[in-house]
């Protein structure tokens, strides 16, 4: 688990305390001391503590009895007043379970009303007097307690944050799911669309090829749109390979050549027809009935040779374009049954129509 950043603030009198609590925290946190360089010349005390205020989860404040407050009549010792706006900027901003005062035992501090019931920890005030081993064992004691909250507040915001990526991914990996059932459906259609087109441009070889290279990159284009969201469910491995595979019975879509004759070979035909049908009127038989059979004879046997290529194309390619989509509907299915599913059907995402059976 990582550790905490905690902000540790204090009077310029304090600041010796405040260094023996930055001492005693840095093995269970990430502390940032105030006097360490942070305010320099030049810059805007709040704006600077607003950037420490992002940067950190917890504050640590240390009060100390630098002041004299009279308040309805009675004196009392207070603390400087930049620790109680310091105070209200991160309690505003973390929360007040994350935000603690060190005080002295004695004197009492004088609070704001608002403030009463307040829990701060509390140091040794006499032993803060002597040298620098005494300032650590005095603060010894309100740092332990301060160090075990941090640690049970700290365990509760990483629970949290993870719930909350979980949650999060959850719902992005759902709705990839739903997306990306849609991927072999599209992939499907643009294979189908492109033998449509493609038809219409059966006397034109070069239009033809052109519809299969515009085909090409729709399917480049609708694999493209579905890549982020197989990389989050991890199954780009399986998209690749029908992508693959519909890019490989594209290329091979065969050219209808047998639906346009040419010129030359279409008035050759037509003056074999015409010599036949003369013939057959000449001996009194029936020349339209001729012209008939003869133009059916032709075209039946240019759509049956059609036929069988495109039947051919399509046992070829059929098998490995389904095991492709087979495995893609598997990945996803599995994707699905591996979402964290507390209360939430992993399959609630995806349209019905889409899901395995």
């Amino acid at each position: 688990m990582s550790k905490p950043r905690v902000f540790i603030g204090s009077s310029v009198e304090g600041v010796r305390i405040a260094e023996a609590v930055f001492a005693c925290l840095r093995h269970s946190t990430v502390p940032t001391l105030w006097s360490h360089g942070l305010f320099r010349p030049g810059r805007y005390p709040l704006q600077e503590l607003e950037r420490q205020l992002k940067r950190h989860s917890f504050a640590v404040l240390v009060a100390s009895a630098d002041d004299k407050l009279f308040k309805r009549g009675e004196e009392g010792a207070a603390m400087r007043d930049n620790l109680l706006v310091e105070f209200g900027m991160f309690t505003g901003g973390i929360g007040s379970r994350q935000v603690f005062f060190v005080c002295p035992s004695e004197p009492a501090l004088v609070l704001p009303s608002d403030l009463a019931g307040i829990i701060h920890a509390k140091y040794d005030a006499e032993r803060v007097q002597g040298d620098a081993s005494e300032i650590a064992a005095a603060v010894q004691v309100p740092c332990l307690q301060i160090r075990d909250v941090v640690e049970e507040e700290w365990s509760r915001i990483e629970r949290d944050r993870e719930s909350a990526r979980t949650a999060v991914l959850k719902s992005k990996r759902g709705k990839a799911l739903a997306r990306l059932h849609g991927a072999a459906v599209q992939l499907r259609d643009a294979l189908m669309a492109v033998q449509r087109d493609a038809f219409a441009a059966f006397s034109d070889e070069a239009a033809f090829r052109e519809v299969k290279t515009s085909a090409a990159h729709r399917v480049k284009e609708i694999s493209a749109s579905f890549s982020d969201d197989a990389e989050l469910i991890e199954v780009q491995q399986e998209l690749d390979l029908l992508t693959e595979k519909t890019a490989a019975a594209l290329a091979d879509l065969p050219f209808p050549r047998e639906l346009g004759l040419g010129k030359d070979a279409a008035r050759a035909k037509a003056l074999d027809v015409g010599a036949g049908a003369l013939s057959v009127w000449l001996s009194g038989g029936d020349a339209v009935g001729h012209v008939s059979r003869a133009a059916s004879s032709e075209a039946g046997g240019r759509v049956e040779s059609l036929k069988q290529r495109f039947t051919e194309w399509w046992e070829q390619h059929s098998p490995p374009l389904q095991a492709a989509t087979r495995e893609l509907q598997d990945a996803l299915f599995r994707s699905a049954m591996s979402l964290p599913s507390e209360g939430v059907d992993p399959l609630s995402e995806v349209p019905p129509t889409c899901r395995m059976p």
